[in-house]
């Protein structure tokens, strides 16, 4: 039950940023502040890792890892030519700097 909740608060962070925005904007007037853009920059941010964002998956799903665990690791093939566009020629250890480029040795 714990996962669920986390998840809500991520999407409720998002629907207050955005309504935060909302009324920042109302209270200018209808002009874009400078409060107000940033609202709606976190807001936007944050849309990609809730509801049915590209890499919602990582952040918005109940999770199956033990709090126990000594150590976790996580396959982010899915999301690394997002995050790091020239990663995404280069095998996943290598992106990751878990080992060399053989060619630099």
């Amino acid at each position: 039950m714990r996962e669920k909740t986390a998840s809500r608060l991520e999407r409720d962070l998002r629907a207050e940023l955005e309504r935060a925005e909302r009324e920042d904007r109302e209270a200018a007037g209808g002009a874009i502040t400078h409060r107000a853009t940033i609202l709606a920059s976190l807001a936007n941010r944050l849309s990609r890792y809730v509801g049915d964002g590209e890499d919602s998956y990582l952040a918005d799903r109940p999770t199956n890892v033990p709090s126990d665990a000594p150590l976790i690791v996580f396959d982010l093939r899915r999301t690394r030519s997002s995050w790091c566009p020239r990663c995404s020629s280069r095998s996943s250890t290598q992106s990751a700097g878990l080992i060399g480029d053989a060619s630099s040795a």
